[in-house]
């Protein structure tokens, strides 16, 4: 329901998931859970606060301070006090950086591989004598 009322009234409803509710307990130290009004209105009091005393570097729209808050709970983002936290617990942080950095590098070298395949398809058209032309979002590559 929070979701549908995010869309509805940006500026004053969160939207609210499983990330970002663990991206909110991990920036805040806090352990909030899902599934009670209670909880969603104590959430939104401090992300208004937060909102608003951030909103220059992000936005008035809580979306920005959500999409931060996903970040964070789905591990693509880390926050300050990983040596403060229990040893399973930085275990399970340091599984998902090096996940992350696996997957960022993953992507890195499949879009090196299609750049330098469409560079080499162009190249052949061009020396069979063809008018070739790159695909619009491809011609900045």
């Amino acid at each position: 329901m929070a979701s549908i009322l995010y869309f509805l009234h940006p500026t004053w409803v969160p939207p609210f998931n499983t990330a970002i509710i663990n991206g909110y307990n991990r920036l805040f130290n806090e352990r909030r859970k899902l599934g009670s009004w209670t909880e969603y209105l104590a959430i939104r009091e401090k992300l208004l606060a937060v909102n608003n005393k951030y909103c220059a570097s992000l936005s008035t729209d809580l979306g920005a301070l959500s999409g931060l808050l996903f970040e964070i709970g789905t591990g693509n983002l880390l926050v300050p006090g990983l040596a403060d936290q229990p040893v399973e617990e930085r275990e399970k942080i340091q599984k998902q950086i090096e996940k992350r950095h696996q997957k960022v590098v993953d992507e890195q070298r499949e879009e090196q591989t299609h750049s330098e395949m469409q560079f080499h398809l162009l190249t052949i058209g061009r020396a069979l004598g063809y008018n070739v032309v790159a695909a619009r979002n491809d011609m900045s590559r």
